[in-house]
């Protein structure tokens, strides 16, 4: 019990991890859609406002009272909770990211089959986990008309889904070693932080400033056709 009391101290709980994997989840198909359907936006960092996660921040504060009227509510820290996770793991899903991680490693094997002068200049010094290396893994990816086939597929992905994870590592014990100096020390501002905080700051209830802010949405909305109408 102290433990989970501890985690809902600091609002990562149970319904704030499921509600940020699904958003993750979300952004995924909203992201694949703007950025391979439409072509609108060509990497995570230039989408739409909406469809980023300090928009969907602000939709779900919006939201937050209501749910709170049925006891669905997020508190501030659970926002904030879910803010983190959708940013951290939304951008591993767009295309700026997948782009280099699937295609760019498997093209080396493409090329090389189109044009085979290739193959003894480049392909010997590939390693054999860099991406896979059979006739229907490699032209199935580009060309597809074939079901995947995993079982080709299993080594590269391990290999290469372990460098995000180690990145993550390491830049999660650096800011653990530099927090209490920053933080308590310093007091730094962080200026990237004061939006999402102020978006889930709320004088009288904690949470659900943005509900009443028809000024705000009001420029949001404006901003946001203005970015649709120039990527058009």
């Amino acid at each position: 019990m102290a433990d989970w009391g501890r985690a809902a101290d600091t609002g990562l709980t149970a319904r704030a991890l499921t509600i940020a994997l699904v958003l993750i989840l979300l952004l995924l198909l909203a992201g694949f859609y703007v950025e391979f359907v439409t072509t609108l936006a060509y990497s995570f960092n230039t989408l739409v406002p909406p469809i980023s996660p300090l928009g969907v921040l602000f939709v779900v504060a919006a939201l937050n009272p209501v749910l709170a009227r049925r006891r669905w509510g997020l508190s501030r820290r659970e926002l904030l909770t879910v803010y983190s996770l959708t940013t951290v793991g939304a951008p591993l899903m767009a295309r700026g990211t997948l782009m280099w991680f699937l295609s760019s490693s498997l093209g080396w094997q493409y090329y090389a089959r189109l044009t085979p002068q290739w193959g003894p200049a480049s392909l010997e010094l590939v390693p054999g986990w860099f991406s896979p290396t059979g006739a229907l893994g490699v032209e199935g990816f580009f060309l597809g008309r074939a079901a995947v086939p995993w079982s080709l597929w299993w080594r590269p992905l391990g290999a290469w889904g372990s460098f995000p994870i180690a990145l993550f590592l390491a830049n999660l014990f650096l800011v653990l070693l530099l927090q209490r100096q920053w933080i308590r020390h310093e007091r730094l501002s962080f200026p990237i932080a004061q939006i999402p905080l102020e978006a889930v700051r709320d004088e009288s209830a904690g949470v659900g400033r943005l509900s009443a802010a028809r000024m705000f949405w009001i420029g949001f909305a404006a901003v946001t056709l203005l970015d649709l109408q120039y990527r058009l």
